[in-house]
């Protein structure tokens, strides 16, 4: 019995501690934010992936007086397939070295194994800068960086609203008319919770999809960086704190969020999702056979869009999910709870992607005596 309290007491002792140890390494860090950062040039480094950070790292490296060094670290390369003998490279990485800047990758054990290099350790201004990096920053990290206005993160929202992993995809398939670009700096716990250095609204054209949007917002975003960079103690002084109670999130991409739901989206909000996760989690829904001769059947919708008229083979369609195949366009025509949707390449999964006209010459047979196929 006492060796059991004993045990107790040591584990308690041990939570203790290590809270202390955080909360005391947490504290050292945010207190730091009352000390105004230096005015540049800085040491940088830029921590990033994609090509929304590509465009913010390619406009620091043409900028001067701005940067004195910059080291890049991004994620490690991996493999695009089983089996695939070619890496993914991330785009900043490839750009680094194309530039020739220093480059490290995130150790396999997380940030917290990571070592600050020289550039960054040695500098009396060093500057942390994430654009589309994915990890969060530790807090023994963070505490190398003398202000909080020396960690920063260039954010594609008007934050607090679409705070998290994707925010641009979320607009789209919200059917957001604007959107912005946050410079904000890095919370000590949390991601997309730091203060507002600067913001800029941008307009979303009518029917964009996610990669044209990045295209469109990526070199905005590195002007917007550049701008705050250069102007870091004034930005500072103008600092702005997020109100939580405004904040939406953006989720990270799941296949969850692809499953067309019949019976609760309208065509509009089917198309928007096709923009906006279509690149890489294509809608999904599954074919339910007249018979009972076939099984049920998941398919992939890779192409389609609103139809602004009802088709009139597509009249006889009682319910969301019923379509019928519209011979004179080539195309799949479908009800949903408000308006028509029309899909023109499709997959049955297992199967190569098709055409409409080519894919229901395959699935015709599943259809009612009325010609009418059935999604759910």
């Amino acid at each position: 019995m006492m060796a059991a309290l004993l045990r107790l007491r040591s584990t308690f002792t041990s939570w203790n501690l290590a809270d202390n140890i955080y909360n005391y390494s947490t504290r050292r860090y945010c207190t730091s934010s009352f000390a105004p950062p230096s005015a540049p040039p800085y040491d940088v480094l830029f921590c990033g992936s994609d090509a929304f950070a590509c465009a913010a790292l390619e406009r620091l490296l043409g900028s001067t007086g701005v940067c004195r060094s910059i080291h890049v670290l991004t994620p490690p390369d991996v493999r695009h397939a089983w089996g695939a003998r070619r890496m993914r490279v991330s785009p900043v990485k490839q750009l680094a070295e194309h530039k020739h800047v220093p480059v490290s990758t995130v150790p396999k054990e997380g940030l917290e194994a990571f070592t600050l290099p020289p550039s960054i350790c040695e500098s009396k201004s060093p500057l942390l800068i994430t654009a589309s990096f994915g990890h969060r920053i530790p807090t023994s990290m963070l505490s190398h960086f003398p202000s909080t206005s020396l960690a920063i993160n260039l954010h594609p929202s008007m934050l607090p609203d679409l705070r998290g992993a994707a925010p641009l995809q979320w607009a789209i398939a919200r059917q957001y008319t604007q959107t912005g670009i946050t410079v904000q700096q890095l919370h000590p716990t949390h991601f997309d919770r730091g203060g507002i250095l600067k913001q800029v609204i941008v307009n979303i054209p009518t029917s964009c999809t996610y990669p044209a949007l990045v295209e469109e917002l990526a070199p905005r975003g590195a002007e917007l960086l550049v701008d705050v960079v250069a102007r870091l103690p004034e930005c500072h002084a103008r600092l702005i704190p997020q109100d939580s109670t405004h904040a939406t999130r953006a989720p990270k991409l799941a296949p969850r969020f692809s499953q067309i739901r019949w019976d609760a989206w309208d065509a509009a909000m089917i198309d928007a999702r096709m923009r906006a996760f279509g690149y890489a989690q294509p809608l999904t829904t599954t074919l339910i056979p007249a018979t009972s001769q076939f099984s049920p059947a998941p398919c992939i919708i890779h192409e389609g869009h609103v139809l602004l008229e009802t088709p009139s083979e597509a009249k006889s369609l009682e319910k969301p999910g019923q379509g019928v195949y519209v011979s004179n366009g080539g195309f799949l025509a479908f009800k949903t709870i408000s308006g028509m949707y029309g899909i023109t390449r499709i997959q049955t999964r297992g199967k190569p992607a098709r055409l409409s006209q080519d894919w229901w010459r395959g699935f015709r047979d599943r259809a009612d005596d009325q010609g009418r196929i059935q999604f759910a």
